[in-house]
C-alpha cells in the first residue's frame, strides 16, 4: 500500500478549515470549539459534555450535502473520540474492566458530571426544570443523550483503550479529506487503521452515537461510515 499524503498535513487544508465561518458564519461557533475552546477545558469530561452539545445546537444548520460541513462534522467526532478516549482511559485505570454495565454507567455519569456529590446537585436542579419523562411517567434521570449508546461505545473503547488514543487522529484524517472536494485520498488514513486496527471500529462507532445523539441528518453517519468500511477493505490491500 502506498503511504499517501496526510490531510491533516497539509497547511491548505488548515486554512479552509478556518476559513469556513466566512462561508457559513453560523458555523463560527463550531470551528472556534474545535481551535481553542476544546483545548481549553479542564477535563476530558468537560471536553466530552461540550462536544455533543455544541453540535446538537449546531444540527439545524449542518447540511449533509456541502462538503465543508461534512468535514466539521467528522472533526467533530474527532474531537469527541479524543475527550472519551481520555475518560474512557481514566476508567480503565481505576477499574480495569467495570463487572457489567452498571457499574461503567454509574462511573461514567460520576467522571461526566464531576463526582457524586455534584451529579445529585445538577440531578436535582434539572428536576425543577419541566422536561420529557420516561414510558412511566418517571422524569429521566441527568444523562448524556442517548445514553444507552453513549455506555456501549465506551464498552467497546474499554476493550482496546490504548488504540482509542489513535482515533481521534484517523477521524480528523478522514475528515479533512472533504476539505478540499475529496482531492485528498484516504490511502494514509489506511496505513493509521492497519497500525491500530481497533480504530477505525471506534471511529465508525462514534460518527453512529453522535449522529443520533446530537440529531444531525443522518447522511453525515452514513458516508463516514461508508469511509470507514472502505478503510477497513483498503488495509488488506
Amino acid at each position: 500500500m502506498q503511504i499517501g499524503v496526510s490531510s491533516v498535513a497539509e497547511l491548505d487544508n488548515w486554512e479552509i478549515f478556518f476559513s469556513i465561518p466566512e462561508k457559513f458564519p453560523k458555523l463560527e461557533n463550531m470551528v472556534t470549539f474545535s481551535r481553542s475552546a476544546f483545548w481549553m477545558c479542564e477535563s476530558p469530561a468537560e471536553a466530552c459534555r461540550k462536544t455533543i452539545a455544541i453540535l446538537r445546537k449546531a444540527h439545524p444548520e449542518l447540511d449533509p450535502a456541502k462538503a465543508l460541513h461534512t468535514a466539521l462534522f467528522g472533526d467533530f467526532v474527532a474531537l469527541f473520540l479524543h475527550a472519551l478516549a481520555r475518560l474512557s482511559l481514566q476508567i480503565f485505570m481505576s477499574y480495569l474492566q467495570p463487572s457489567n454495565r452498571d457499574d461503567l454507567a454509574e462511573a461514567l455519569l460520576l467522571l461526566l458530571y464531576g463526582g457524586r456529590d455534584a451529579y445529585e446537585l445538577a440531578n436535582q436542579l434539572i428536576k425543577l426544570v419541566p422536561r420529557e419523562k420516561q414510558n412511566g411517567g418517571e422524569e429521566k434521570e441527568l444523562t448524556p443523550p442517548e445514553w444507552d449508546k453513549f455506555v456501549q461505545l465506551t464498552r467497546h473503547i474499554l476493550d482496546a483503550p490504548r488504540q482509542a488514543l489513535f482515533a481521534p487522529l484517523l477521524a480528523r484524517e478522514v475528515a479533512w479529506t472533504y476539505l478540499n472536494q475529496g482531492k485528498d485520498s484516504i490511502k494514509f488514513a489506511s496505513l493509521m487503521a492497519v497500525e491500530q486496527p481497533q480504530s477505525g471500529k471506534f471511529c465508525l462507532l462514534a460518527a453512529e452515537y453522535l449522529g443520533k445523539a446530537t440529531k444531525v441528518p443522518p447522511e453525515f453517519s452514513e458516508m463516514y461510515s461508508k469511509q470507514f468500511l472502505e478503510i477497513q477493505s483498503q488495509k488488506s490491500d
